[in-house]
C-alpha cells in the first residue's frame, strides 16, 4: 500500500536504464516494470518506458528471444502497450501494436486466442477512428 516507494523503485529502474541502449534491458523485466507503472496509475511513464523498449526491437539480442519468458513478454508488452495507446488516444499506435500481436500471435494456442481477438477488435477500431 506504499504507493511512494513503489514509484521511488520505479523511477530509479527508469534512472538506471537511461545508463543502457534502449534494447539492452531483458523484455520480461521491462514488461513487469511497466505493468506495474500503469497499475499504480502512471500511464504516461509506462508508455514511454514501454515505447523506448519496443521502437527497441531490432536491436534487441535475438539469442535472448529464444528464451520463453523473453518471448513472451515481447508480446504481452505489445498487448499492454496497445490498451495503453489506446486509451490515451493514440490510435496510430494502438494499431500498429494490436496489429503486431494479432501478425505474431495469430495462429497461438487457443488460450492466447482471447488476447488475439481483443487486439483484431482493437486494430479495427483503431482504423474506423
Amino acid at each position: 500500500g506504499d504507493a511512494r516507494a513503489l514509484h521511488v523503485l520505479l523511477d530509479s529502474a527508469i534512472a538506471a536504464a537511461k545508463l543502457s541502449r534502449p534494447g539492452d534491458p531483458s523484455l520480461d523485466y521491462t514488461y513487469q516494470l511497466t505493468w506495474l507503472r500503469a497499475a499504480a496509475g502512471d500511464t504516461a511513464g509506462a508508455i514511454k518506458q514501454l515505447g523506448r523498449s519496443l521502437d527497441a526491437l531490432p536491436s534487441v539480442n535475438t539469442t535472448s528471444l529464444k528464451q520463453a519468458a523473453v518471448a513472451a513478454a515481447a508480446v504481452r508488452g505489445m498487448i499492454l502497450y496497445a490498451d495503453l495507446a489506446s486509451r490515451a488516444g493514440d490510435m496510430r499506435t494502438a494499431r500498429k501494436w494490436s496489429g503486431a500481436v494479432v501478425a505474431l500471435w495469430g495462429g497461438a494456442d487457443p488460450p492466447l486466442q482471447a488476447q488475439v481477438a481483443r487486439m483484431k477488435v482493437l486494430a479495427a477500431e483503431s482504423n474506423s477512428r
